[in-house]
């Protein structure tokens, strides 16, 4: 089932790709030639798919450059997991379901601002859930759905928010550094997250209230972007140690990378 989930992404993410100028271009003009800046202001990207938790459906992100406010804009799409019945569902971007798959969580900009908001897919009732002062993204649903985490950013550094729907959110840090990419634990009782608090971005993992965090790695090229295993006992993460950009694994108490 989640091999022929992946395929049919990624033929849908081309067959969408086709769709944009680059596809045109191809067509149209068979010799190879410099890609001018009307071409790159005409393109449109998809970024971003994430599959309802009963693999239905697809939701993702397509983006596109508003040429006369002079900046970019993006919506959230659905479709079927055959690629069928793809449509527009609202402004925004870096939806994530919730774990039963009725409401979907989002970053949509404001102005020089961006909040998140929380849809439902039931009613298709749509309601922020942050104020919008300051740029709020990444959000993240805790595993019984209660709870979501999210980044909001200062203009000098970033915290790590969890709000519950209709309650005022509460940060769960408060660093200098900006903490980054939220991720929560299988059992909802710890996020891991990615900051540069002490120097250079490392992997670290707190409680759900923001106490005993601990830092997992050490690594003088920066480790980002954790993941949990499903288990709950070892988080993968994105770090340039080797010269790239690879993965690495570590154990959730940060012995055996």
């Amino acid at each position: 089932m989640s091999r022929r989930i992946c395929l049919l992404v990624t033929a849908g993410i081309l067959g969408l790709t086709a769709l944009t100028p680059f596809g045109d271009i191809a067509a149209q003009d068979s010799e190879t030639r410099r890609l001018g800046l009307e071409d790159y202001l005409d393109l449109e990207t998809v970024s971003g798919p994430q599959i309802s938790p009963d693999g239905s459906r697809i939701v993702y992100t397509r983006g596109w450059i508003d040429k006369q406010n002079d900046r970019r804009e993006s919506s959230l799409w659905i479709m079927n997991s055959d690629g069928s019945r793809n449509r527009h569902l609202t402004e925004g971007s870096g939806a994530r379901w919730s774990p039963d798959g009725t409401r979907l969580v989002f970053s949509g900009d404001d102005g020089e601002e961006s909040r998140i908001y929380v849809r439902s897919l039931i009613s298709g009732f749509t309601a922020p859930l942050t104020d919008g002062t300051k740029r709020d993204s990444a959000p993240a649903w805790s595993s019984d759905g209660s709870l979501i985490a999210f980044e909001g950013s200062r203009p000098t550094n970033g915290e790590i928010y969890v709000a519950e729907p209709g309650r005022e959110p509460l940060a769960v840090t408060n660093e200098p550094a900006r903490d980054l990419a939220p991720a929560w634990s299988p059992d909802g009782t710890q996020i891991a997250f990615e900051s540069a608090r002490d120097g250079n971005p490392e992997i670290y993992v707190m409680d759900a209230d923001g106490s005993d965090t601990r830092r997992l790695t050490d690594s003088s090229e920066g480790d980002f972007s954790p993941a949990w295993s499903p288990d709950g006992s070892r988080i993968a993460f994105v770090s340039g140690r080797s010269g790239n950009g690879d993965i690495y694994t570590i154990a959730a108490d940060g012995s055996d990378l």
